[in-house]
C-alpha cells in the first residue's frame, strides 16, 4: 500500500543518514531508531521484503560496531543485526549488502572467528566494485589486531590483511581520505616502527576530512606527543 511504500521510503533515508553519521565518527543512534521504526512499519506489510530487512539489520550493525569502538558491549545490537540480515538472505541469497553487514554483526559479536570473514569475503565475491566494502573488511581486521593485542595475542596476521585492503584501495584511489585514515590506523597498532608513517596518513586523512576529527583526532594527537 500507499502506507507501507511510504514507510519504506522513509525508512532507506534513515539509514543513510545513519551510514553517514557513523562514517563521520557520530553517534548514529536518532537515525537508526527513526529507520528502524519505519522499516518496521513497511515490513508488517512486506515480511519478507530483502531490502527492507537488509536496511534494519544494517542500521541495527552500524549502530553495534559503534557502541563496541565506544567501549560498549556490541553483542545485544549486533544479534538483532544478524537475525534480521539472515532473514533477508533467506529471502535474496545474492544481496550483497546483507552479507556486508552480517560479516560486521558476526564480527562486533566474536571478531575472532571465521564467519564474519566468510561474510565479507562472500559479499565482496558478489560485489567486488564496491570500496566500502574493501574498506570495511579492513576495519574489521583494525578491530581484529586491536583486541588481539588488548589479550597480549599477536596481532601481526590481522594487521598485514587490513593493510592489504588500504593499500589496494590507495593503489586505485591515493587522494581517499577513508583509505589513508585506515592505513594510519593499522600503522598506529604497530606501535614504533610506524609511528611516523601513521602520523602522516592520519594527519592528511583529516585535512582532506575535517569530519573525521571527531573519532580520530585524539589518536593523531597521541601520535604527535614524544613517545
Amino acid at each position: 500500500t500507499g502506507v507501507q511504500t511510504c514507510a519504506l521510503r522513509s525508512g532507506e533515508v534513515h539509514a543513510q543518514r545513519a551510514l553517514y553519521h557513523r562514517a563521520r565518527g557520530e553517534d548514529p543512534g536518532p537515525s537508526v531508531r527513526a529507520a528502524d521504526e519505519a522499516l518496521r512499519q513497511a515490513l508488517q506489510a512486506l515480511p519478507d521484503n530483502a531490502g527492507a530487512l537488509a536496511n534494519r539489520g544494517m542500521v541495527q550493525a552500524l549502530l553495534a560496531t559503534f557502541e563496541g569502538d565506544h567501549g560498549r558491549d556490541p553483542r545485544p545490537g549486533a544479534a538483532r543485526a544478524e537475525a534480521l540480515l539472515r532473514r533477508a538472505l533467506a529471502a535474496n541469497p545474492a544481496h550483497a549488502e546483507a552479507w556486508y553487514f552480517l560479516g560486521e554483526a558476526l564480527g562486533a559479536q566474536d571478531p575472532g572467528a571465521d564467519a564474519p570473514v566468510q561474510a565479507f569475503e562472500k559479499a565482496l565475491v558478489l560485489a567486488p566494485e564496491r570500496p566500502e566494502f574493501h574498506l570495511g573488511f579492513g576495519h574489521f581486521r583494525r578491530r581484529q589486531a586491536t583486541r588481539l593485542l588488548r589479550e597480549g595475542k599477536d596481532p601481526g596476521p590481522a594487521l598485514r590483511r587490513g593493510l592489504e585492503q588500504a593499500q589496494g584501495l590507495l593503489a586505485l584511489r591515493p587522494d581517499w581520505p577513508d583509505a589513508r585514515l585506515l592505513r594510519g590506523a593499522l600503522r598506529a597498532l604497530q606501535g614504533a616502527p610506524e609511528r611516523d608513517q601513521a602520523r602522516e596518513d592520519l594527519a592528511r586523512a583529516l585535512a582532506t576530512n575535517p569530519g573525521f576529527q571527531r573519532e580520530w583526532g585524539g589518536l593523531l594527537q597521541r601520535l604527535r606527543s614524544p613517545p
